[in-house]
C-alpha cells in the first residue's frame, strides 16, 4: 500500500548500495507518581545520531528486531526487540521498570553516499510490550522486549475495574469512585421533584401510565407528590 514515503527515501530504496537502518523507540516506567512513561532511543548503527530532537544510541546497543508482517487481512502480529545486556543501564530498566503495555514504536530509514540521513524515516510499527526478559548467552546479557499490535492486545482480558481500589492505584487520592460499588444496588429516581428534568421524567411517564389505561401512577397517592 501506498504509505507517503519522500522522494528522497524511494530513491534510497531503490538505488545501489542500500544504506538502510532502523531507529526504536521503548517506552518504560518512569517511578513517578502517578507513573508515566520513560523513553529509551535506539538505532541499527554503529554511532549514535541525532534525529527529531533525539539522541538514538548505537554502538550495537539494539542487536536487532523480529520481522515486521504486513497482512492483507486483520490478524494479529507480534514482534520482538532484542537490546545488549552489557549496558547496565537496560538491565535495570528490564528488572525494575518494564510494563506491560506501554509503547514501542520503529521507524525505517536511510543513509546517503555521505552517510547523512535521508528524510523522513517511514514509520513502520506501533505497538505495546506484552513482556521483558533477560536471556544469558556465553559472551552477554540480552534484553528481549516481546510486543504485540493492537489486534493481539484486544484479545487480552482486562483486569482493570472501575472501584475506588483500583482507581487508587493510578491516582492516590482521587475519590470519584469511592461510591461505584454503591451503585451497583442502588434503587431510585436521580435528582428532586423539584429539579425540572426530573418533572418533566415523571410527567412523560404519567402521561404514558394514563394513555395505557393502567390508571394512577406508580407510587404516588391521590393527593399528588411523592
Amino acid at each position: 500500500m501506498s504509505r507517503g514515503m519522500t522522494s528522497d527515501m524511494v530513491a534510497a530504496f531503490a538505488g545501489d548500495p542500500l544504506r538502510p537502518l532502523y531507529f526504536v523507540k521503548v517506552g518504560w516506567d518512569d517511578g513517578a507518581s502517578p507513573p508515566g512513561t520513560a523513553y529509551t532511543y535506539h538505532c541499527t548503527l554503529s554511532h549514535s545520531i541525532v534525529w527529531d530532537g533525539q539522541t538514538w544510541q548505537g554502538s550495537a546497543q539494539l542487536l536487532g528486531i523480529g520481522a515486521v508482517v504486513e497482512a492483507m487481512d486483520i490478524q494479529a502480529t507480534r514482534l520482538v526487540v532484542a537490546l545488549t545486556g552489557v549496558d547496565p543501564t537496560f538491565i535495570a530498566l528490564a528488572d525494575v521498570s518494564a510494563r506491560v503495555g506501554k509503547d514501542v514504536t520503529i521507524w525505517l530509514g536511510a543513509m546517503d553516499a555521505d552517510n547523512a540521513l535521508i528524510v523522513d524515516p517511514e514509520k513502520i510499527w506501533v505497538s505495546e510490550v506484552v513482556g521483558v526478559s533477560i536471556r544469558l548467552f556465553p559472551n552477554e546479557l540480552t534484553v528481549i522486549v516481546n510486543t504485540e499490535d493492537e489486534v493481539a492486545r484486544m484479545r487480552v482480558q482486562i483486569l482493570r475495574h472501575f472501584t475506588h481500589e483500583d482507581q487508587q492505584i493510578v491516582s492516590p487520592g482521587d475519590t470519584g469512585l469511592q461510591f461505584m460499588r454503591d451503585q451497583v444496588s442502588w434503587s431510585g429516581i436521580w435528582g428532586s421533584a423539584a429539579v425540572g428534568a426530573d418533572n418533566f421524567i415523571r410527567n412523560s411517564w404519567q402521561l404514558a401510565i394514563q394513555r395505557s389505561g393502567e390508571g394512577q401512577f406508580a407510587g404516588e397517592s391521590e393527593a399528588g407528590g411523592f
